[in-house]
């Protein structure tokens, strides 16, 4: 199972190989073209699971090329808003959005009800492996968003 995941990460570093970004700026443009709403830099964060100071770097590079701009966030001081630029909307139409095109296909190609299946045991082994660790006292108090 841990081979089968490296398998999957090692698909999706070959893609952001392949599109010229890094691993994280890819997934950076990704969610911003999955979620249904603005995102903020924080919220970002917490759904990519990638170290903080990583996503900040991806953003930051993102912004120096024209891809992404940070607006203030509505009724924060310190929040950013992460908008995508015409050229980075380009970008991510010949890039994550190709992918996610690919991934859609994969998902027809299995059907709903295998798809299902394999998001529940998923997430089921996460669960108990999530209890399993802290049970051990390998990690404490980590944020899992549940999909």
């Amino acid at each position: 199972m841990n081979a089968q995941e490296k398998r999957f990460g090692a698909l999706y570093r070959q893609a952001a190989l392949t599109f010229g970004l890094s691993e994280c700026a890819m997934w950076v443009l990704y969610f911003l073209i999955v979620a249904d709403k603005q995102l903020t830099q924080q919220e970002l964060g917490e759904k990519m699971m990638f170290p903080k100071q990583t996503i900040n770097s991806a953003v930051a590079g993102l912004v120096q090329k024209g891809l992404l701009k940070l607006l203030p966030a509505p009724n924060s001081r310190s929040r950013k808003q992460l908008l995508l630029t015409p050229d980075g909307e380009e970008l991510a139409r010949n890039t994550v959005k190709k992918m996610r095109t690919a991934e859609e296909r994969a998902v027809k190609a299995l059907g709903q009800e295998k798809i299902e299946q394999f998001i529940a045991l998923h997430d089921e082994f996460l669960t108990h492996l999530y209890s399993e660790f802290e049970l051990k006292g390998i990690i404490t108090n980590l944020k899992i968003e549940k999909i």
